[in-house]
C-alpha cells in the first residue's frame, strides 16, 4: 500500500502494515518535520530576485520552518518575491526581513493577495493555501499596525536605520509623518478639518475655523480679529492692523482706501454779488476732518488762507483794505472777501459732508467781481 502526507507540513502516514521493520527512520524524519513546524529556525539566503520556499512530503525542506531569517551575500538589486509552494498548503511564519541595502521581502502563494515585510521589520505572516487563488495575511509586524491586507499601517521603522520617523500608510501611499517635534503631511496628501476649529493656544481661545463657505475665521482670545474670503482679508471691527516700525507696505495693483482717497483738492468760484448762499464743495469721496482754503481775486494782489478743523476756524488775509490783512483771524471766518471799503463777503464753515464741505456766504454792502477757491480737504 501507498503512504500519503498531512496536508500542510508533507508529515508520511504509512499505510497500515507498511514498512514492516523500517519504519523507524519514517518516524524519525516525521519527528523532524515536526521539529521544525513548531520551533526550527532557518537562517535563508536569498540571492536575485526570487525565491521559492517549497514544502517536499515526506522530506526536510525549508518550507516547515516556523521561523525566517532572510539574509543575502550582498545587496540583491530589488527587493524579493517569496513564493510558497505548493499553493494548496497554509503556512504560518515568522519572519525576520534582515536583507541589506533597505530591500523588502514579499511574499505570495497565488493570486489572492500579497504581503511585504519591510526591510528591519519581524512580522507573522499566514498563506491560505487555497490553490491558485491562494492569498498571503500579515497578523503582527514589530514595526507597525497593519490592517488585514497590509496597505493602511503604522510603521516605526522602514528600513533598517530608519530610526525616530513615524509613518502613516493608508491604501497603500505614506499620507504622514511624525518626527521629534513635527507632523509632516506628505505630497499628495492633506488635513480636512471639515469645517471644525483648529484651536492654536493652551487654553483654546484662539483659533481658525472655517464653518461657512469660502471663509475663514481668525478668533484671537476669544474674539473674531481677522476674516478671509475670495481674494480679501478683513480686519474686524475693534481689530487693527499694525505695521511695525521699518516694515513697508509694497502695492503693485490697486490700493482703495489708502493715499489718493485720503487727500482731496477741489476748485470752486464764488461771485461776491450773489445773495447770501451756502455753497457745498462736493467730489472729495469722502468726510474730511481737515480744510485749508486758498482764496484769490481775479487781477488783483488779493490772497487769502483759511483753516478748519471742524471744531477752530480761521484765516490769514493780506487784502489791503483790512486792517488786519497778514494777520492771523479767528473772527472772519475761513474767507473774508473785501472788493472796497463796506462791501465784502464773508465765508464761514458750514459744516463737513459725507463728499466734501459747505460754505456758508454772507456780504455787507453791494460787492461785485469774481473769487476763486482751492479747497485742501483730508480725510
Amino acid at each position: 500500500m501507498t503512504s500519503t502526507y498531512t496536508t500542510n507540513q508533507g508529515i508520511e502516514k504509512p499505510a497500515a502494515g507498511d514498512q514492516s521493520g523500517t519504519w523507524g527512520g519514517t518516524v524519525n524524519t516525521n519527528m523532524d518535520i515536526i521539529d521544525r513546524a513548531i520551533c526550527g529556525v532557518a537562517s535563508l539566503t536569498l540571492t536575485g530576485s526570487t525565491t521559492t520556499l517549497t514544502t517536499t512530503d515526506g522530506t526536510l525542506t525549508d518550507g516547515m520552518y516556523r521561523v525566517l531569517i532572510l539574509g543575502d551575500g550582498g545587496d540583491l538589486g530589488s527587493d524579493n518575491t517569496i513564493t510558497i509552494s505548493p499553493n494548496d498548503q497554509s503556512k504560518c511564519y515568522l519572519v525576520y526581513n534582515n536583507l541589506t541595502a533597505n530591500r523588502n521581502a514579499i511574499f505570495t502563494q497565488g493570486s489572492g493577495g500579497n504581503i511585504t515585510v519591510s526591510n528591519g521589520a519581524t512580522a507573522w505572516i499566514y498563506a491560505d493555501g487555497a490553490g491558485a487563488g491562494a492569498e498571503v495575511r500579515q497578523g503582527m509586524v514589530s514595526t507597525e499596525i497593519a490592517d488585514q491586507d497590509g496597505d493602511t499601517k503604522i510603521q516605526v521603522e522602514e528600513g533598517g536605520d530608519d530610526d525616530d520617523t513615524i509613518r502613516f500608510d493608508i491604501a497603500g501611499a505614506e499620507d504622514f509623518q511624525m518626527r521629534a517635534n513635527t507632523f509632516e503631511v506628505q505630497t499628495g496628501s492633506n488635513i480636512d478639518m471639515n469645517g471644525t476649529e483648529l484651536i492654536l493656544d493652551a487654553d483654546g481661545d484662539t483659533s481658525i475655523t472655517a464653518d461657512s463657505d469660502d471663509t475663514i475665521d481668525f478668533r484671537i482670545a476669544g474674539a473674531d480679529d481677522f476674516q478671509m474670503t475670495a481674494n480679501t482679508l478683513s480686519v474686524l471691527s475693534g481689530s487693527t492692523l499694525n505695521i511695525d516700525s521699518g516694515a513697508t507696505i509694497a502695492n503693485s495693483g490697486t490700493a482703495t482706501g489708502f493715499g489718493a482717497t485720503s487727500v482731496a483738492v477741489l476748485q470752486a468760484t464764488k461771485n461776491s454779488a450773489d445773495a447770501d448762499t451756502t455753497q457745498s464743495i462736493t467730489g472729495a469721496g469722502f468726510t474730511p476732518t481737515l480744510c485749508l482754503m486758498l482764496t484769490a481775486k481775479a487781477h488783483d494782489a488779493v490772497l487769502g488762507l483759511g483753516f478748519t478743523d471742524g471744531t477752530i476756524t480761521g484765516g490769514a488775509f493780506n487784502e489791503s483794505n483790512q486792517a488786519t490783512a497778514g494777520d492771523y483771524d479767528t473772527s472772519g471766518g475761513m474767507s473774508n472777501l473785501i472788493v472796497s471799503s463796506g462791501n465784502r463777503v464773508i465765508g464761514n464753515f458750514g459744516g463737513f459732508t459725507a463728499d466734501g464741505i459747505d460754505i456758508d456766504w454772507v456780504k455787507t454792502g453791494s460787492p461785485t467781481g469774481f473769487f476763486s477757491f482751492t479747497f485742501l480737504l483730508v480725510a
